[in-house]
């Protein structure tokens, strides 16, 4: 993670990682902008067959080669989609320390998110079918903040979520190690007990 600064001087990294490749195409094949895409290509056909029936077969057939361009938009909105996903992708990192877990992403700009392990409440790991298909899975760290609203303070939940990762058990459980340990997070010991989830 060339661009990440840790929070600590004294932070250990002991894993750092990137979306797997082959899920977060199949995650871009099917991203969100898919839906407008079909409500366009419908409205389309739509358009089309009643220009047809209106002016006839010939007037029709240069209506749509006039306005190629606007048949061709559901494919492009797909296709950008498709892009701006596979992009966002390639451009967001992950990284374990012994101290935080950060969430690095952003295509112009960067952006890191860093949660401390000590404030993290609970951790879960979730596979799609995808996942499945290609044996990876997504880590949600939750943590919960102290925030004011009508002039008290009350809990808010938040969480920091690592998708499409390879090797996700051993990520889960290394976050729960840390977590859940009773000694001091820079402890000799207990760091180098942390030296089995380091990336070879």
């Amino acid at each position: 993670m060339r661009t990440l600064k840790f929070n600590d001087e004294n932070e250990v990294l002991i894993w750092r990682g990137k979306k797997a490749v082959l899920t977060s195409i199949l995650d871009a094949l099917t991203n969100r902008l898919i839906l407008l895409s079909i409500l366009f290509l419908l409205l389309d056909i739509l358009i089309f067959s009643h220009t047809l029936v209106k002016i006839g077969p010939k007037s029709a057939a240069e209506y749509l080669m006039k306005n190629l361009w606007l048949h061709y938009m559901p494919l492009a909105i797909y296709l950008f989609g498709v892009i701006l996903s596979a992009l966002r992708s390639a451009t967001t990192e992950y990284a374990v320390t012994n101290k935080y877990v950060y969430v690095q992403f952003g295509l112009m700009k960067r952006i890191v998110v860093a949660n401390d392990i000590d404030d993290i409440e609970y951790v879960s790991l979730y596979k799609d079918i995808y996942d499945r298909m290609t044996k990876t899975a997504d880590i949600t760290v939750f943590t919960t903040d102290e925030v004011e609203k009508n002039g008290k303070t009350v809990p808010e939940e938040k969480f920091l979520k690592f998708e499409n990762i390879k090797e996700a058990d051993k990520v889960y459980t290394l976050i729960e190690t840390i977590r859940k340990r009773t000694c001091s997070i820079n402890d000799p010991a207990f760091l180098k007990s942390l030296a089995k989830f380091t990336d070879k």
